[in-house]
């Protein structure tokens, strides 16, 4: 037998229902984990169900911990990215073409009424009338003279052309080669009018073309450049130069276009705005 109060032999006492919770709750505590949200030291009690992180009870909704859900991947946000990109872009495009089309069809609205303003001009037998409406009839600006692309800028030497009276064409600012010599330069302005050039083939010279310097009324050599009627004062860069049949200008047309020049606020006085 032994005896109960020998201090050797003492029996184990449960622990007590207090000092249990006591130990769950000390574990519990070092083992909880702190709330996600930056700069809050608080420990995090519920965890959200859209991002599986742990929070406190501040920040325990998705608008307090800025939530990203984890069906929101980068890819996804990226995909959703480059679509909204597209659709931008091809709105731009399709912006871009129907403004191109518009003012395609601008131009040629206002290439016809410059046609018919001209008819009108022709049918009168009024050289004057007809210069002065030639003269604001231009289809292009004189910024922006037509030409080969391949031209240097310094070797440019831009004229305004003007067609024959009967052909109807309105004239066109365009710019060449200062090296190119008037037959060529010719050949070129007649194909950009689609006048029918028949020099090749013709030496009957009321058929032939000619290139004409309006200011000058003179015609121009062939066999010239463009630099050497230049240096001899023949024709300079922007001056008008028309484009006739024959060996001489008619001089009711130069006088006409002579006088349009001169008074350049007269002919746009008495022409149709196109």
């Amino acid at each position: 037998m032994y005896d109960v109060n020998d201090n050797n032999y003492k029996i184990a006492s449960k622990p007590s229902k207090a000092t249990t919770l006591a130990k769950s709750s000390k574990a519990s505590s070092s083992s909880a984990q702190m709330c996600t949200v930056d700069a809050c030291n608080k420990r995090g009690v519920i965890k959200c169900k859209f991002c599986s992180k742990v929070h406190c009870i501040a920040h325990r909704l998705d608008i307090d911990h800025n939530c990203i859900p984890k069906s929101s991947s980068k890819k996804g946000a990226s995909s959703s990215s480059s679509s909204i990109g597209s659709a931008i872009l091809g709105t731009y495009s399709n912006m871009n073409e129907k403004l191109a089309e518009l003012h395609r069809q601008n131009q040629e609205r206002r290439e016809k009424r410059q046609k018919l303003e001209i008819a009108k001009a022709v049918s009168s037998g009024d050289y004057q009338k007809q210069s002065k409406v030639l003269q604001n009839s231009f289809v292009n600006k004189k910024g922006q003279p037509i030409g080969q692309s391949s031209i240097e800028f310094e070797d440019k030497f831009p004229l305004d052309v003007y067609f024959p009276m009967k052909s109807r064409v309105p004239p066109v600012h365009m710019f060449f080669h200062r090296n190119w010599k008037l037959g060529r330069v010719l050949d070129q302005v007649a194909r950009q009018g689609k006048i029918d050039n028949k020099n090749h083939l013709t030496l009957d010279e009321e058929k032939r073309l000619n290139l004409f310097n309006i200011s000058s009324t003179e015609s121009l050599e062939p066999n010239k450049t463009l630099q050497e009627l230049r240096d001899v004062g023949a024709l300079m860069p922007n001056d008008g130069v028309i484009l006739e049949f024959g060996p001489v200008l008619n001089p009711e047309i130069t006088d006409a276009f002579q006088k349009a020049v001169q008074n350049p606020n007269e002919a746009a006085a008495n022409c149709v705005v196109m």
